[in-house]
């Protein structure tokens, strides 16, 4: 039975759900290799819809991100980008080897500035949480990743905005860190 992190008053809460099996999907994007490093593959999945077969392995990535919240599931991507998505490009990066091991959900949004407009790459919150982050047992490992795919892909981007970093030095010294090792 698969299990999904949900927000609670007590913090998270754990509840059964149904989901299509994720191995079938895990097979497809993650082919086995061999002398691959475990976070140098990354999928990048631009369509809400085709997410839909690894909710089994994003539940399990969430239960196992330290502070996760709700706005880090699933469920809130999908209600997320039913409301706000027209005109933002949905940049999901899937991180891992022979199965995923982190997610770090990013999206293009249009904002207005003293400038003009900017497009700007950030987490998919929309000012609704208070505090956003990679989900996995390694963020900072599935953010180096994802920066440094970002690196390598077209940018459609102007500017990278991770204001929803979630509290804690640890992760905050990951996230620099990470920038300055992907050329940011």
């Amino acid at each position: 039975m698969d299990l999904a992190a949900v927000s609670s008053p007590g913090g998270m809460a754990v509840a059964p759900i149904h989901a299509v099996r994720p191995e079938s999907a895990c097979s497809r994007l993650f082919p086995r290799k061999r002398n691959h490093r475990l976070m140098d593959h990354v999928i990048e999945i631009n369509d809400v819809d085709q997410l839909r077969p690894l909710r089994g392995v994003w539940n399990r990535l969430l239960l196992e991100t330290g502070q996760a919240s709700f706005f880090q599931s699933l469920p809130w991507l999908e209600a997320y980008w039913r409301r706000y998505g027209r005109g933002q490009r949905l940049r999901v990066l899937v991180v891992g080897d022979r199965e995923p091991v982190g997610i770090l959900p990013l999206t293009v949004i249009r904002e207005r500035t003293r400038a003009g407009w900017i497009r700007t790459l950030t987490y998919p919150l929309h000012d609704w949480g208070t505090r956003f982050g990679p989900i996995g047992p390694d963020p900072a490992a599935t953010l180096a990743a994802g920066l440094k795919h970002l690196q390598r892909t077209r940018q459609d981007w102007d500017m990278l905005d991770l204001r929803w970093i979630s509290a804690g030095a640890q992760l905050l010294s990951a996230t620099v860190h990470a920038m300055r090792s992907a050329g940011f």
